[in-house]
């Protein structure tokens, strides 16, 4: 973090012993090649294979890869997987039908509440998730217009009902007074829009004497007494008269129809004559058989439900109970801000004139979307079996879109990143900031984080209610008590409590002398030098906050909503309105951003104050995300550790411009596209998976750094220890930034032979993890290599519970190289790992792998 350029990673104390380590990385393959590399897709890294195409040759490679299928062993969710979608290929077949935009109302299954009033959407569970109202809203405006008024910026998309909607035709045969199963109707519930539980159905015809297999494309296709078949149904305009006589006849309603439309005046508008067909629709439910479930596009249908008559559904049961309904308020909900001066009068008028478009045979309602739909053709299946396959088919198509350029959340990181260090002022990139706002009142220590139950001050507090009491129990610094730290930790993505946070953090610049220039302020992203972490933090007689710090509470917070929201399949909205979400965003900003390293790992004594479940090991459980998230913000802070690596000494102040801004740039684009591609090449493996590894390789670089500290710090020294292990903190964080931007966050191993000769601990890890086998030998590699961790890794590493998940070997090797460093200390640190298990096996400790 000098001015100096650097040949080596690694900075601080003792750099230069380290330089030959930087490539002395032990080898990691892949099954089947004779080299030792790691072989995670990299794009620098080309191949070449020339193969014969002699038949005899093509013929023997097309043996040993069937041999080589028939020995693959997938793992059991992508067994699930597979199974699902080979169940939904075989047991159904698929038809595409397109279905009017006015129309989606009356191919769905609704009940009518029994004083007639409300109608409920209820539909088969064939889709993995519930309906989020703040997204189900933001598509609404989107098919009407945007009549808010709103600024949408990238929620901007053509008011279209897409092309990937895919549905299940199910045939709609009830139970008795809908309390239970009747005859020919299997063990099936219906469900509303957020699963509230109405009743039971089937999806396919009775099984008798007259069941066709090809019954739904007789449905769609044939036309019964002289009526409109379904495929023909679903194409009409609702919008008018004409169409909706249409719908009555097609359900059997012709006579309930003309009832109601006596009571009808020649006042009477075309929104309140297609929601009292709807009602009736509702109400005569035996009269009909046939609907659509979307097992893909489910919000869509919400949002068209919607827009077809103006009013939200409620999210509790899936009901609405009146047209016209929409206020501006119901889409501030979905982070949408109306436009000034729109009020509810403008939504309807925007509805009104999208009605009078559908009744003159133009506009959205009259367009049509093309659906993918399936029906069950087999008699033999189970339905239940078969509903299961859609919701894991469903969820596979949504891990799909989470991993696409636009879904993938790790992508979503990365435009947190690229917009916070995109805003570097040119004053930021050149000084260094004083933070004499941000001093804590105990002068040169930050809060100690409170381990022992014994220590936590006396009484029963919660954040929620109690704020001030805890604040003053809990002396920390006092931006971390506001009203505004609150704000920005519940919602990070709101743009003006995004705005005011860093205003907040706006400080002077510092002067040569030490001195603050009052005339030229700046605010976060800062650079990370070894002067603003250890020397202006020291400024004065209290401990002031560092760059690293203000850094990591501008991000911290919108990684954790990020993942969490990912993690629970929640919009973003959601998240900000789940307390659970805000308050471990609030206790992570106050207890969590002033640590870094082995110290984060330990849970405070009063998180219960917070709200959240205490436990032995941050890095595991269900608050590792706290860690995952902060292991993000510190890769992003080891990039900016770089800026200052090519001042060169002497350089003219606008040379250093320059350099300083081409650094910048260049690190912005490492850091994006490592979190672009980290899912990708990890082979997304689920956002559970991703926030474990990330959680434990902050584990194992804590480890590695807390031993080089130890290794390295002489009783001469006197740079404070919390600076020292920083600084071998950051490198650690930097090597394995560029371990994952090289091999991926899971390599995978090329040659288990080559691997078992170099390294067989790793081998015997990689052999339980990856084929499950020599549990115990596993165990015992474990055992003697994580024993000597610090007590908080130790309730974790050595145990056979760590072991029942895969972990990425590049966590083993820098807990490897750790325990290398710790057993040798005072040789010779780099050959330390190579000669670690050399010593092991001189002590007599290794027979299991001899």
């Amino acid at each position: 973090m000098g001015k100096k350029k650097r040949t080596s990673s690694r900075q601080g104390p003792d750099a230069a012993s380290f330089k030959k380590s930087k490539t002395d990385k032990t080898p990691v393959k892949r099954k089947g090649s004779k080299e030792t590399k790691f072989t995670t897709p990299t794009k620098t890294e080309k191949t070449s294979v020339v193969a014969s195409t002699q038949k005899k040759d093509l013929e023997q490679y097309s043996k040993e890869a069937k041999e080589s299928k028939e020995q693959f062993k997938p793992g059991n969710e992508e067994r699930k997987g597979r199974e699902a979608k080979l169940m939904i290929a075989e047991k159904t077949k698929r038809i595409p039908l397109d279905v009017t935009n006015s129309m989606w109302p009356f191919v769905s299954e609704v009940t009518l509440s029994e004083d007639g009033d409300t109608v409920h959407l209820v539909r088969n569970e064939v889709n993995h998730n519930t309906i989020s109202p703040s997204l189900s809203n933001e598509i609404t405006n989107n098919f009407l217009g945007n009549p808010i008024g709103a600024n949408r910026g990238d929620k901007l998309h053509d008011p279209t009902m897409g092309t990937d909607m895919k549905c299940i035709l199910t045939y709609n045969e009830k139970g008795i007074n809908n309390k239970g199963p009747g005859k020919n109707v299997e063990q099936l519930r219906y469900c509303s829009s957020s699963l509230t539980k109405v009743g039971y159905g089937t999806l396919r015809p009775p099984i008798d004497e007259s069941y066709s297999p090809d019954w739904g494309d007789e449905v769609l296709k044939k036309e019964k007494d002289k009526n409109l078949s379904f495929e023909k149904y679903c194409v009409l305009n609702s919008c008018t008269d004409e169409g909706l006589e249409s719908i009555a006849v097609y359900n059997n309603i012709s006579d309930e129809w003309e009832e109601k439309k006596k009571t009808f005046n020649g006042e009477v508008s075309m929104a309140f004559k297609r929601f009292e067909m709807l009602k009736l629709y509702a109400k005569h439910r035996n009269k009909r058989k046939y609907h659509l479930d979307p097992m893909e596009g489910g919000h869509r249908k919400a949002g068209i439900f919607q827009a077809n008559f103006c009013a939200q559904l409620n999210p509790e049961d899936g009901s609405i109970s009146d047209c016209l309904t929409f206020t501006p308020d119901h889409f501030l909900i979905a982070g949408l801000k109306p436009g000034k001066d729109i009020t509810a009068n403008h939504i309807t008028g925007a509805y009104a004139a999208a009605i009078d478009e559908g009744t003159n045979d133009k506009g959205f309602f009259l367009e049509t979307t093309r659906v993918d739909v399936s029906y069950l053709s087999d008699r033999d299946v189970s339905v239940p079996t078969f509903l299961q396959a859609c919701r894991v088919c469903s969820e596979s198509i949504a891990r799909e879109k989470r991993n696409s350029a636009t879904k993938d959340v790790f992508v979503e990181c990365a435009k947190c990143v690229e917009e916070f260090i995109g805003t570097m002022s040119k004053e930021a990139l050149l000084g260094n900031p004083s933070l004499k706002k941000f001093e804590y009142g105990g002068e040169n220590k930050f809060p100690k984080k409170i381990s022992a139950q014994k220590d936590v001050p006396k009484g029963n507090f919660d954040w929620k209610t109690d704020r001030d009491k805890i604040c003053r129990k809990l002396e920390n610094l006092p931006i971390l008590s506001s009203d505004l730290f609150e704000r920005y930790a519940k919602d990070p993505f709101n743009k003006e409590n995004y705005s005011d946070f860093l205003k907040e953090l706006e400080v002077p610049r510092m002067k040569k002398n030490n001195k603050e220039d009052d005339k030229v302020l700046i605010k976060p992203p800062f650079v990370v030098t070894y002067k603003s972490m250890a020397v202006h933090a020291g400024l004065g007689e209290k401990q002031r906050a560092t760059t690293e710090m203000l850094n990591k509470w501008c991000l911290l917070p919108r990684f954790i909503h990020l993942l969490l929201a990912n993690k629970k399949n929640i919009s973003l909205v959601d998240a900000a309105k789940d307390d659970k979400v805000g308050m471990t965003v609030i206790y992570a900003m106050r207890h969590h951003v002033t640590s870094h390293g082995t110290l984060n790992l330990s849970y405070d004594a009063c998180a219960p104050w917070y709200g959240l479940n205490k436990g032995y090991n941050m890095a595991e459980g269900e608050n590792n995300v706290i860690i995952a998230a902060l292991y993000l913000t510190e890769i992003v802070n080891a990039a900016l550790t770089t800026i200052t690596n090519n001042d060169g000494v002497h350089i003219g102040k606008k040379k250093l411009f320059n350099s300083r801004t081409k650094q910048l740039a260049k690190q912005t684009s490492d850091v994006t596209m490592l979190f672009s591609t980290m899912n990708v090449y990890a082979n997304n493996p689920g956002i559970d998976t991703m926030i474990n590894q990330l959680a434990w390789l902050y584990m194992a670089d804590a480890e590695l750094a807390h031993d080089l500290k130890n290794l390295t710090k002489v009783k001469l020294d006197k740079v404070h220890p919390g600076q020292l292990v920083y600084v071998h903190w950051i490198n650690c964080v930097n090597e394995s930034r560029s371990m994952i931007k090289q091999y991926g966050l899971l390599p995978e191993i090329k040659s288990t032979e080559d691997l078992k000769m170099m390294f067989p601990p790793m081998y015997h890890i990689y052999n339980y993890l990856e084929c499950g086998v020599e549990k115990d030998v596993c165990l015992s590699v474990a055992e003697h290599f994580y024993s000597k961790v610090t007590s908080t890794s130790k309730r974790t590493l050595p145990k056979q519970s760590f072991y029942k998940e895969k972990s990425s070997l590049l966590i083993h090797l820098k807990l490897m190289h750790a325990y290398a460093l710790r057993t040798l200390k005072g040789a010779n640190p780099k050959v330390a790992f190579f000669e670690s298990w050399n010593i092991h096996r001189l002590q007599g400790k290794a027979k299991i792998f001899s």
